[in-house]
């Protein structure tokens, strides 16, 4: 008897399908008929998309609604800047793992047995 009733409720709820899209660089998504077209390209520098923002926007959108990239300063600490990596010279021959492996992880140096019988970290 219970579901009979909560059936009309049950049926009036729409699920919003979300499809890509790609159009304009600082735009998040629209509401195309009852669909959400996500953009697939990138927000234009200084800009991002917020995806608790979008979903809550989505709920309430109307046909032909947009939301677009919401202003996101810069902060220094999204710079990763460039990082060169010392590797060292490379040893040359026997100084391969005993067992041919490319990379191992070594519990302690006797477990990294090198070719020339030597071991390494």
């Amino acid at each position: 008897m219970w579901i009979l009733a909560l059936l009309p409720a049950a049926l009036s709820l729409n699920c919003p399908i979300y499809n890509c899209a790609i159009f304009n660089n600082n735009l998040c998504a629209r509401k195309y008929y009852e669909d959400i077209e996500i953009n697939a390209s990138f927000c234009a520098d200084g800009y991002t998309c917020f995806l608790n923002n979008m979903i809550t926007w989505s709920t309430t959108a109307e046909i032909g609604g947009e939301f677009v990239c919401e202003e996101r300063p810069y902060e220094e600490s999204y710079n990763r800047g460039q990082y060169s990596y010392e590797c060292g010279d490379r040893q040359e021959d026997g100084r391969d793992f005993i067992d041919n492996l490319p990379m191992k992880k070594c519990i302690d140096d006797s477990d990294c047995k090198l070719d020339d019988g030597s071991t390494t970290k």
